[in-house]
Formats: C-alpha cells, structure tokens, sequence
C-alpha cells in the first residue's frame, strides 16, 4: 500500500509518542492540588487542541482562579522544535517568566526531548508541566473545578453524559489526524482517501445537528468547543492549505448555522483570532521571500457576523 502521509500538525501532536505519565496527572485523581491562582494555561489562538482549553475555562468564569500564558503565532525561523512567548527569543511570559515552552517541560521532565506540546497546564510554583493532554484538561476543568465556576456557568462536562462526551471528542479529535495527513499526503490515492473520510465525517455531524442546537441537545459542551475550532479553522485555511475543496462550510446548512452560533457568543468570539490563525498557517518569523508565505487576502469571514 502506498504510504498515505507523514506525520505532523500545527500544535506539535505527536501521535505514536505515549505522553510521560508527569506531563498527564489529574485532579480527580488527587495527584494535583485543586488550588486559585496555582496554574497557568499555556495556549495560543491558533491551535485547534489548546483554544477549546482556553475557552472553557473563560466560559466557566476560571480564568479568575487560572492564568493563561499565550504563545507567539509564529514559528521561529530555524527553530521547528519549540515555542517561543514573543517575537524576539528572549521575551518571556510574565508569569511562568521563561521564554520557551520546552524549559516547562524540561522542569517536569530534565530528560524531556521532544517537541513540547500544547496546550499545557503549568503549576506556576515549580515551573513543570502537570497536564499536556488537551482531552484530560477539558474534561478535568470541567469536572473537578466546579467549586470556582462562576454562578451562571454552564455545565460543560454534565455527569450523566461524561462518557458519551469523551467518546464523541475523541472522534472529533481524529479529524485533526485526517486534517493532518491529507496535508502531508505522499500519494493520490492516499490522499482522495482522507478526503473522503474527513467530508463524510461533516456530513454525519451536519445530520446529527439536524434538529438540536449543539451536539449532545439544546446544551454546550466541551465536545461543541472541539468542533468549533476544527470547522472555523476548516473554513479559514484548511480548505486551502489541505486541498480539502470538494465542499465549503457553507455547503452543511446545519454546520455553518452551528459554527455561526457558537461564534456569536462574546467569550468564544474573544478567544477567536482570524488573523492569528491565518499567519500562523501561512508564515514563519522571517521576512516573507516566497508565495508559500504569503497570507491570502481571503476567505471573507465577515459572513460568520452576518
């Protein structure tokens, strides 16, 4: 069989490498304290895996009680095995004061070597890494952190379908890896593969939305976060980028009225930056020199307001 794709994503995902137990522990557990002002989150706009992190705890009222530490947009030139907080490599976050991520995970690890990830929950008083599994973030703030949500918060992650909400992300997480080897695809065959599998997959979802508001009712969910960031960044650059042009967004009536609704609330829209993902996508530090750089003018997202 012909070789489909390698592997490689936005985020640093690592699909064959097992996450250190350290860089995974939980609350629920009782392996880290439950405490206000102990973590930061480490994110960035662009990133399909962090950015669903970071709106949950804004939609839970958490980022009173959890600091966020965003990374830079853009790759370093010659650097393609850490982030960097800054245009400059010796900007540092001002709260976890370093100014790579790898020194985080470094802290929890001293033998870490690969490509840090994101996002990645930092227990601020020693530096380290604690979480850097976006699906245990997700389900852990929504569970265990209940004490400090703000009054109004909604349930994100309701007990009764907890179980039924993890299987769905992971489903909608597999359409990154989809995502991902369509763009690196070594071969036709292999790549009208993918395509069809990640069209056939919006297809489901958009029947699945035919009669209910979000994915599990007339309630959001962290499962609602994951697709959100998957279908705006499907519509904004991977249309294009992964050739994945057999249908638009537009083209799922049911999707494209989800997608605008989950947009139009004011703390996901805060937590959405067009012009971030778009750059990060397209460019790297270094003055742009070729047309593989250069960000396109498009897609109008003035129809995501309309």
């Amino acid at each position: 069989m012909a070789n489909e794709s390698n592997e490689g994503a936005a985020c640093a995902w690592q699909p064959k490498k097992k996450p250190s137990a350290i860089l995974n522990q939980r609350f629920s557990t009782g392996d880290l304290p439950i405490e206000p002002n102990r973590y930061s989150l480490i994110w960035a706009y662009f990133c399909p895996w962090a950015n669903p992190v970071k709106m949950e705890i804004d939609l839970l009222g958490l980022d009173n009680v959890i600091a966020s530490s965003p990374i830079y947009s853009l790759r370093h030139t010659g650097i393609d095995d850490d982030w960097f907080f800054g245009p400059s490599e010796t900007d540092e976050d001002p709260i976890l004061e370093i100014n790579r991520v790898s020194i985080a995970y470094k802290k929890a690890d001293p033998g870490f070597d690969s490509r840090p990830t994101i996002p990645a929950l930092v227990d601020v008083k020693t530096g380290a890494v604690v979480i850097s599994q976006s699906a245990t973030l997700l389900e852990e703030l929504g569970s265990e952190w209940r004490d400090f949500t703000a009054p109004d918060a909604p349930d994100l992650f309701p007990e009764a379908e907890r179980d039924d909400i993890s299987a769905l992300s992971k489903r909608i997480a597999d359409l990154s890896k989809i995502i991902n080897g369509a763009s690196t695809a070594t071969s036709q065959e292999g790549f009208n593969r993918l395509s069809d599998r990640f069209f056939n997959e919006l297809k489901d979802f958009n029947q699945r939305l035919a009669n209910q508001a979000y994915l599990f009712g007339e309630h959001l969910t962290t499962a609602d976060l994951m697709l959100f960031a998957r279908l705006l960044r499907f519509d904004l650059v991977w249309y294009y980028t992964a050739k994945l042009n057999q249908h638009k967004l537009q083209d799922y009536p049911n999707l494209w009225r989800y997608a605008r609704v989950l947009y139009s609330n004011p703390i996901i829209k805060a937590d959405t930056d067009f012009d971030k993902i778009k750059q990060h996508f397209y460019q790297v530090t270094q003055k742009v020199t070729s047309f593989d750089h250069v960000i396109p003018a498009g897609p109008d997202m003035s129809d995501w307001t309309d």
